[in-house]
């Protein structure tokens, strides 16, 4: 899926073709969805988000895909972001 440049996602290193594996310490599975506490199902990523407000800090986690085809190095990469 395309990334707009105005996305706090793409603002803060990630890419098109990269992988997104953890929000707010939550693993994310390969349908993009997580087990929490409050569900006895699991929630896709984007009913998790609904949860935040605009303002709350959230660490997500992403594999690079360029890193992976530069050194094959599958290192999660942490970084914080502010929902908007």
């Amino acid at each position: 899926k395309h990334l707009s440049e105005k996305s706090p996602l793409h603002r803060i290193g990630v890419r098109e073709g990269d992988v997104l594996c953890q929000f707010d310490n939550l693993a994310i599975d390969n349908f993009g969805e997580t087990n929490v506490i409050w569900s006895n199902d699991k929630v896709h990523l984007f009913d998790l988000m609904d949860r935040y407000k605009v303002g709350d800090i959230v660490e997500i986690g992403y594999w690079s895909l360029d890193k992976v085809l530069e050194s094959g190095s599958q290192e999660i990469k942490k970084v914080k972001i502010t929902c908007s």
